[in-house]
């Protein structure tokens, strides 16, 4: 009944906290979405580490043209402009959402 095992779990988009209310047994669900919970309540506000990569600018070629946008980056892009629930806790929105299904139609490829 590990929190970092249900962890995994949950943000398994096939999964989310569904899968463990399923499949484990009863006792363990609520103690261990707990849990969970608790670990991300501990580390959502953590603030991120960013690795700065140095190199040296004289090596650097000139600047391009900029590149027309491919079909991934087109996606990326249309994506960002998708609403979100807010509840105003990450945690919460993402458990909100259906789980991913392969087979259901309108499923990302």
């Amino acid at each position: 009944m590990s929190p970092i095992y249900a962890t995994a779990l949950i943000l398994n988009p096939a999964c989310r906290t569904r899968y463990i209310e399923t499949y484990w047994p009863k006792k363990w669900v609520k103690p261990v979405l707990a849990r969970v919970k608790k670990l991300w309540e501990r580390y959502r506000d953590k603030e991120l580490i960013t690795l700065a990569v140095s190199y040296d600018r004289s090596s650097q070629e000139p600047s391009q043209e900029p590149k027309a946008l491919d079909t991934y980056d087109r996606l990326a892009l249309a994506l960002q402009l998708v609403a979100r629930p807010s509840s105003g806790d990450e945690y919460v929105d993402f458990n909100l959402e259906d789980s991913y299904d392969p087979g259901k139609k309108g499923a990302l490829a």
